[in-house]
């Protein structure tokens, strides 16, 4: 009897084992290239228009920067002799000039070149985030990622790519927010680059792209907290105590390069822009932001008693003097939590890897030889500052998501600033046997509920304001109260089942 072919008994191919990253790359272009088209025949044919009221804002600020007129023109000393108008004669317009300039094709090639241009660094930060995932750290041996099971190489993506995919690349909120017209996909890609250079040790890059970010937006100054103990580490003298230790801690030559080299790229791109702009570049980019009292209902706990003091006076002015008080005396615990917290988990971190990397040291050289014993002193710092760096991912979420829960104003694209790093730490947020870390599908499950049961409940008060009219202020403001509990509960959830190994 003739034998049965082996091939004949084997079970039909899977169609998903052929698919790869580069085509989960292409359909995330596809699909906010068809949200753009979309958006183009939706706001043409609905009164609710698909498009972000802060595009059109961009978009006349461009228009404006590029037709100066009699009344419309750069105010700065410079600007007198450059044919450029004045982005902030158009109201609202509170961002860097530099955003109008990007979108001046809004002009020259269609209105629609700037979603393009947001949703493809909305990919691109996908691309980036992949090279992360997979690419170690300057002299360490490992990536960010653990090694995907054979289960998940079956599917044709590994687990860190499914994981990339359903986070970001493929994500509705991202897409419809960069293809609505808004930019957080620009400073996404320059503080994502930042995090990349600063995993690689390129210091001086890693400085550069800060400096910008911070530019572009005030809010990724709290970053430098938790860069600045790593920068630099390896020369630190970890034997010295108290004074002394943190004299030459602060004169590290490597650390103040950074922290100049920083400033000079704030400062070079912001001196810049006032030369050509003015005052009403520093006043609409940078102070309006630290002196804003936005009454206009959002996510944050701060705008109910920012909206009694704009719309109840009393005769004495006590509360409109309370609501002024409260728009600075905000930034305390924000900045106390962000930045001090960023400083504590990345000194505190380093500390504590230096101290198992000198106990493995221990015992291998002759003790009796100084040359020795300083060369294992270097080696376990060098070694601390490499696995410290594999956690910044971690470090800068955690920054984040706290100066996002704390902030004075707090919309849906704020989560953003967030949502760039958790395809680099899920990895680490996954249960491990045997171990007290990681989170479990249940506990993922509850977390991903409340977090979205939160928004739900203060969106449906939000409705019963803006479109049925009701005075629910109120309730509104507690719902708020309610998001910032279950904000605080996933923030602690996160550090306390995060692998720290």
């Amino acid at each position: 009897m003739p034998s049965v072919s082996s091939t004949s008994a084997q079970p039909p191919a899977n169609p998903l084992s052929k698919l790869r990253f580069v085509h989960i790359v292409a359909l995330s272009l596809v699909v906010r290239l068809a949200l753009i088209v979309y958006a183009e025949y939706h706001d043409a044919h609905s009164v609710l228009k698909y498009t972000d009221v802060d595009y059109r804002v961009f978009s006349d600020a461009a228009r404006f920067t590029l037709n100066p007129s009699d009344g419309n023109y750069a105010r700065g000393s410079l600007g007198r002799d450059i044919p450029l108008g004045d982005p902030y004669t158009r109201a609202t317009y509170r961002y860097t000039p530099l955003l109008a300039l990007l979108l001046a094709p809004n002009e020259w090639i269609h209105p629609t070149f700037g979603k393009i241009l947001f949703s493809l660094s909305d990919v691109l930060i996908g691309i980036l985030l992949r090279r992360l995932q997979t690419a170690p750290s300057k002299g360490s041996h490992t990536a960010l990622r653990g090694s995907p099971s054979s289960k998940w190489i079956a599917r044709g993506l590994n687990r860190d790519e499914i994981v990339l995919t359903v986070i970001w690349m493929l994500n509705p909120l991202p897409a419809n927010i960069s293809t609505r017209g808004s930019a957080e996909s620009l400073l996404g890609l320059m503080v994502i680059a930042t995090l990349y250079f600063a995993l690689q040790k390129r210091w001086t890059l890693c400085a550069t792209l800060l400096g910008l970010s911070i530019h572009w937006k005030i809010y990724p100054i709290i970053y430098l907290s938790s860069l600045i103990p790593l920068v630099g580490a390896e020369d630190d003298d970890f034997h010295q105590i108290g004074l002394q230790y943190w004299i030459k801690w602060c004169t590290n030559r490597k650390r103040l390069q950074f922290a100049a080299t920083t400033i000079f790229s704030f400062g070079v791109l912001s001196a810049l822009m006032y030369l050509i702009w003015g005052y009403p570049f520093l006043q609409h980019s940078y102070l309006y932001h630290v002196g804003r009292t936005d009454h206009r209902h959002n996510f944050s706990v701060y705008f109910y008693p920012l909206y009694l003091g704009l719309v109840r006076q009393r005769p004495d002015g006590f509360i409109e003097a309370q609501s002024k008080l409260l728009s600075p005396a905000a930034f305390l615990p924000q900045v106390i939590i962000s930045i001090g917290g960023g400083f504590y988990l990345a000194w505190s971190l380093l500390d504590g890897q230096i101290q198992k990397a000198s106990q493995k040291t221990q015992g291998k050289e002759d003790p009796a030889s100084s040359t020795l014993a300083s060369d294992r002193s270097s080696k376990a710092v060098s070694i601390a500052q490499h696995q410290s760096l594999e956690h910044l991912p971690f470090i800068f979420l955690v920054q984040t998501f706290t100066f996002v829960t704390l902030n004075k104003v707090c919309t849906s694209q704020y989560f953003m600033w967030y949502l760039w790093f958790l395809p680099l730490v899920i990895p680490r947020l996954l249960p491990v046997p045997g171990a007290a870390t990681g989170i479990s599908v249940t506990r993922c499950i509850a977390m991903v509920v409340l977090w979205v049961g939160g928004q739900a409940l203060w969106l449906s008060q939000g409705f019963r304001l803006e479109f049925l009219g009701e005075d629910v202020f109120l309730e509104l403001w507690v719902s708020g109260l309610v998001m910032l509990g279950i904000n605080a509960w996933l923030i602690v959830t996160l550090v306390q089942r995060y692998n720290w190994q």
